[in-house]
């Protein structure tokens, strides 16, 4: 059974999610051009997250997300790892033929009763959640 999982620009240190994760994983990155547009990113974060990456041991493929998963499909026994955030950017349609685990680093069971204006506010919210 082979595994695959997929970062983005917000898990650019691989090793902290494959620590929850049991078997050995193929990291990869998808460079997704018309996504990295849409959020305005400067060349100067780019530039980051591909300096980033060069540092850890993550393979970097041009595509689309969905496109970039798809190539990885070989079988039924391929398991996909991705963070929520890169999940959430995935249509229904794919979702619904593709099983994808969600992997984070810390995950709320609650989100906080109202919105917060700054960080330590909602930081003192959550901080027992997170850090227990």
């Amino acid at each position: 059974m082979s595994a695959v999982l997929f970062i983005d620009e917000d898990h650019l240190n691989p090793r902290l999610l494959l620590n929850k994760i049991d078997e050995q994983c193929l990291v990869i990155f998808p460079w997704d051009k018309s996504y990295f547009e849409s959020r305005s990113y400067s060349f100067k974060q780019l530039f980051f997250f591909y300096e980033s990456l060069l540092d850890e041991d993550v393979n970097i493929y041009l595509g689309e997300l969905e496109t970039v998963v798809n190539s990885f499909r070989k079988d039924e026994q391929t398991s996909f790892y991705m963070p929520m955030s890169l999940i959430n950017r995935l249509s229904n349609e794919f979702l619904s033929t593709t099983k994808v685990t969600s992997v984070d680093l810390a995950a709320l069971t609650e989100q906080p009763d109202h919105f917060c204006n700054r960080f330590f506010q909602y930081w003192r919210e959550v901080k027992k959640q997170v850090m227990s």
